[in-house]
């Protein structure tokens, strides 16, 4: 019976069967698009003077790339990502108070 149990309440959810497939589709996307992004830094990634430039470059671009296209896609969704970053009080339950 715990078995079933586990296995019940382990399978995805319908948000999650149909978000991973985009996130999946907006990874693959990010990754063509830092091939790019590497191509056109050419030389400037393996220069001294450039490399953590051209590294910053490469991390923003793959960040915007994710970002924009997890969006476009539907792969998350942002006001979940807010309340989910939202500052919450802390709980004083677990305080112990001296007397």
């Amino acid at each position: 019976a715990a078995a079933a149990r586990f296995h019940s309440e382990s399978r995805p959810d319908a948000a999650l069967r149909r978000r991973a497939p985009r996130a999946l589709l907006a990874g693959i996307a990010m990754g063509v698009a830092l091939l790019g992004i590497e191509a056109a830094l050419g030389d400037a990634i393996r220069a001294p003077l450039l490399r953590y430039g051209a590294l910053a470059v490469l991390v923003a671009g793959g960040f915007a790339t994710y970002a924009g296209l997890g969006l476009a896609f539907g792969a998350f969704d942002i006001g979940a990502m807010r309340s989910a970053l939202r500052r919450r009080a802390p709980d004083r339950s677990l305080h112990v108070q001296e007397p």
